[in-house]
């Protein structure tokens, strides 16, 4: 096999892709031949983009020819052994991308390599499953390019009833496919606790009895939590567009639900999973490649904690233009004091945030010296209708200057992950959606976000802490330089 691959470019294409088009059945060990998906699939073909733009920017596969033909065994097997592959396991890959311990009862969650963690999942991909029949229809199991990327970038290793086939990028949408996709471990606690027993990639691996086990634990928040529920009530009163909260509580974006319309990866590579890079005044790092910006907000099926402590389940989001429902996760304040609308015009409650689809390092957001972006910054939302008004980050004046240049660098530079049009609002967004605390939408043109505007307080907590305005100031720099939240948080202008 190793050998073929090495040869793939000089006589690869004639062999496999001839075979491919040309209808050749794919037999089954055994009971005989299932239906070949490639020559009549089982539902409407939709043609899959060949050569995607971001290609270039895309980081190599991990591993390289010495360790392919271990995975490419795995692969092979997945497409033989065909009793793990249930109606329950196709219907929960519909939903999220399944590691391999979770389908199989001895597999290994982690897999070594280089002294890093990674992770094995299997993801559906195309459009093919609709009427699949697992004990009849033949389905493809791939190698995705972020594992392997050997073949190129519009091929990939693939094998369907235990035999192998060197498969298009467009043949993939169109035929019911199963990517094997990796993913690293960033969790410090998990690499020291779990690499000396890992599996090393490309070395058999034991997967023992079929059966679906999902253990998606909430990550460890790596600090005290403070409370572990939040209290939320509509804001008192609007004034000049502007929302008071109750003493002792603070302006939220309560996060409900996130959609995307526009996949930015191809289906050679899987579904990488969806991140979101929230960014307010006080949360930008001073220097984005020192300091790349990070987040806990990715949605791949697993629980994580909000800005109040509470274990939040966020979704795996592979689908597009489906709303995926999030419980109430408390994202981001707002930090604004309706009493200065200064402090509003210069920025105090405006955030912007992004979403990725992780190529490399997950929960870390890859920047570069090319491109440019510019943010949608809503202000008004009624009845769904928004009005928007593009700022092109390099021109943001309504951000304190101390965070401009990491703003500029993070988002005006090319990023390495695949990105998403960054969306904020500013805080007037509150009292300008008509009926205070009702559900907003904030729409882009790639994904768009759901949530409601509340006063939220952590429930059983110590009371706010005092802030004294003009020791605020003070701190700040000066006279009209910071101000106190309704919480007792003094924050700088």
């Amino acid at each position: 096999m190793r050998s073929r691959v090495q040869m793939f470019v000089a006589w690869s294409v004639l062999m496999f892709l001839g075979c491919v088009w040309s209808g050749a059945a794919f037999a089954r060990d055994g009971e005989g031949a299932k239906p070949n998906p490639l020559a009549s699939p089982t539902s409407e073909k939709r043609p899959v983009e060949v050569g995607d733009p971001d290609a270039a920017d895309d980081p190599p596969g991990l591993i390289a020819n010495d360790r392919v033909e271990g995975v490419s065994r795995l692969a092979a097997w997945l497409s033989r052994e065909d009793r793990w592959l249930t109606h329950e396991v196709i219907d929960t890959l519909d939903q999220l991308s399944l590691r391999l311990d979770e389908v199989f009862e001895t597999a290994p969650r982690y897999f070594s390599l280089n002294g890093l963690l990674y992770e094995i999942k299997i993801d559906s991909v195309g459009d093919a499953w609709a009427g699949f029949d697992p004990e009849e229809d033949a389905y493809v199991v791939f190698i995705t390019q972020e594992l392997y990327s050997g073949l190129g970038t519009d091929h990939v290793l693939a094998y369907v009833g235990g035999k192998e086939e060197i498969l298009t990028v467009e043949k993939l949408g169109r035929v019911p496919a199963l990517g094997l996709a990796v993913s690293k471990v960033s969790s410090r606690a998990a690499i020291e606790k779990n690499l000396l027993t890992a599996t090393e990639l490309g070395e058999p691996v034991a997967l023992g009895r079929p059966r679906l086990a999902i253990d998606r634990a909430a990550p460890d928040p790596g600090h005290d939590v403070p409370s572990k529920c939040f209290l939320t009530q509509t804001p008192d009163l609007c004034l000049a567009s502007l929302a008071f909260c109750p003493a002792g509580t603070e302006p939220f974006f309560i996060l409900t639900g996130v959609q995307i319309f526009d996949d930015h990866e191809s289906s050679a590579r899987g579904k990488p999973e969806i991140e979101i890079f929230p960014f307010s005044r006080d949360t930008v790092p001073g220097d984005p490649f020192d300091d790349p910006p990070r987040t806990h907000l990715i949605f791949d099926g697993r629980y994580v904690t909000d800005k109040f402590g509470r274990s939040v389940y966020l979704p795996d989001v592979n689908k597009k233009d489906r709303w995926y429902d999030v419980s109430n996760f408390a994202m981001l304040p707002l930090m604004f004091d309706p009493l200065n609308p200064a402090q509003v015009a210069e920025g105090a409650g405006t955030w912007v945030a992004s979403m990725v689809e992780d190529d490399d390092r997950r929960g870390i957001l890859e920047t570069d010296f090319a491109g440019s972006v510019t943010a949608r910054i809503f202000r008004d939302v009624g009845a769904n209708q928004s009005f928007v008004e593009r700022i092109p980050f390099l021109n943001l004046r309504i951000l304190r200057p101390g965070i401009i240049r990491g703003l500029f660098r993070s988002f005006i530079f090319d990023r390495g992950d695949d990105f998403f049009e960054p969306i904020g609002f500013t805080p007037e967004v509150m009292c300008r959606d008509g009926l205070l605390g009702d559900p907003v939408i904030i729409p882009g043109d790639d994904w768009e976000l759901r949530g409601t505007f509340r006063c939220a307080r952590s429930c059983g907590g110590p009371p706010p802490p005092s802030c004294n305005s003009t020791q605020c100031a003070n701190s700040c720099g000066g006279p009209g330089q910071g101000f106190c939240t309704a919480g007792g948080q003094c924050v700088c202008a």
